[in-house]
């Protein structure tokens, strides 16, 4: 691609789309709520003990699903991804997380529909659409 001031316009354009985003609701939340998961030590804690579970049943999976305690580390990594997962902060940093990303998904789509209606712009996860916006409840 040839660098020219139109391009620097637009890069220019597209760091104040970003800033504006960052400045929204949903972008506020999205920092608030990293921001609570980063600092809440149970959520870091359960997010080691899935690694760790995870690591371990990766190195006993390469040996085949017969493999001794090849089910045992398989369920303990799904334990400890749901407990990670339904952990609160966590809970709501992920729709936090989803609903940034689905109002970026709106911003790309109709930033190509208006160029031409034959772009495609692949975004979002089309088995999970969450219609309610969550907001976090600092402190839990």
């Amino acid at each position: 691609m040839i660098y020219t001031s139109e391009t620097a316009v637009l890069e220019d354009l597209a760091e104040q789309l970003v800033e504006v985003i960052w400045q929204s609701e949903l972008g506020q939340n999205y920092l608030e709520c990293a921001e609570i998961l980063e600092n809440d030590s149970q959520a870091q804690k359960l997010k080691l003990e899935f690694l760790e579970a995870k690591e371990n049943f990766q190195q006993i999976s390469e040996y085949g699903k017969f493999t001794p305690g090849f089910k045992e580390a398989q369920r303990t990594a799904r334990q400890k991804k749901r407990q990670l997962d339904m952990w609160p902060t966590v809970a709501e940093f992920k729709a936090a997380e989803t609903a940034l990303q689905e109002e970026l998904d709106v911003i790309a789509q109709q930033i190509a529909a208006t160029i031409s209606p034959t772009i495609k712009v692949d975004y979002g996860n089309p088995f999970f659409h969450q219609e309610s916006h969550h907001h976090c409840q600092g402190g839990k």
